[in-house]
């Protein structure tokens, strides 16, 4: 689907808040010392690119292996599988993060993601429309949108997107997925349009500078065509990760708990 979607992104201010608390009604201030400290650290994190997210799968396991059994661990861990392609894991953890927090909307509403993309189209149909009951946003009318375009269904796919941009006007992958629509239905002229409206708001998205591409070359515009395949190998090559410190972290913490162990260890012998 288009774009990977949370209301609150990584669930950084909604999940701090309610740690902060430690309320006893999601149960942060009965977790391990440890979890709630790694928890913490990852938070920090919450900035890293995306390219950096596989960092962020390790640090987010060791949080669960402490111990950290909390909705906004297990959502952000599953986010971030999510973002790796492994669909069959990031389902379990947001199922787990929903069972955790029942009213979660933005779990519910990246699980029916997840459950698209693995073909599970009557689950994922569901698990949209409860993320709508829970909480009406944009973002589930736009899913809904692209699950019912890869169904075929495409006046219902309109009218979803129709209904996310009445929400949010400058909304750019709704915007994109209703380009693509109306491409599928050979209305080109209006399909043309929508591309370039989502250009204007999202011009450093590769993807959609290639899906328009493909779109100028059916209409014999190739010149343009091969302006826009340029500018997303462009920005595509400009995309690769740099160093990331959050990869350095992990080696430090991991050699620190090694040492403490180690002398742990060494202190019983004695």
């Amino acid at each position: 689907m288009v774009g990977l979607y949370g209301f609150v992104s990584d669930h950084t201010s909604t999940t701090t808040s309610r740690a902060r608390k430690s309320t006893e009604t999601d149960g942060y201030s009965r977790l391990p010392a440890l979890a709630k400290a790694l928890f913490r650290r990852a938070l920090s994190f919450i900035g890293t690119p995306r390219a950096h997210w596989a960092s962020l799968q390790r640090l987010y396991q060791w949080i669960l292996r402490a111990g950290f059994s909390h909705f906004g661990a297990h959502y952000n861990y599953a986010r971030n599988l999510h973002q790796h392609g492994k669909y069959d894991e990031a389902a379990k953890h947001y199922r787990k993060a929903i069972e955790l927090k029942p009213d979660f909307a933005e779990a519910y509403n990246n699980l029916g993601i997840v459950l698209c993309e693995l073909g599970h189209y009557v689950e994922s149909e569901a698990s949209l429309q409860q993320s709508l009951q829970l909480r009406p946003h944009p973002y589930p009318h736009c899913n809904l949108g692209d699950l019912y375009s890869r169904q075929g269904r495409f006046e219902a796919a309109e009218a979803e997107l129709l209904a996310a941009l009445k929400m949010k006007p400058d909304f750019a992958a709704a915007i994109y997925t209703l380009a693509q629509v109306l491409a599928k239905t050979e209305r080109f002229e209006e399909a043309e349009q929508m591309y370039r409206q989502a250009l204007e708001l999202a011009p450093e998205d590769a993807e959609i500078h290639e899906d328009f591409a493909n779109l100028l070359i059916q209409l014999d515009h190739l010149q343009e065509a091969k302006h826009h395949l340029e500018e997303a190998l462009t920005l595509r090559l400009a995309a690769k990760p740099e160093s990331n410190p959050l990869d350095q972290w992990i080696e430090q913490s991991r050699a620190y708990y090694q040492t403490r162990r180690s002398k742990r260890n060494y202190g019983s012998k004695r």
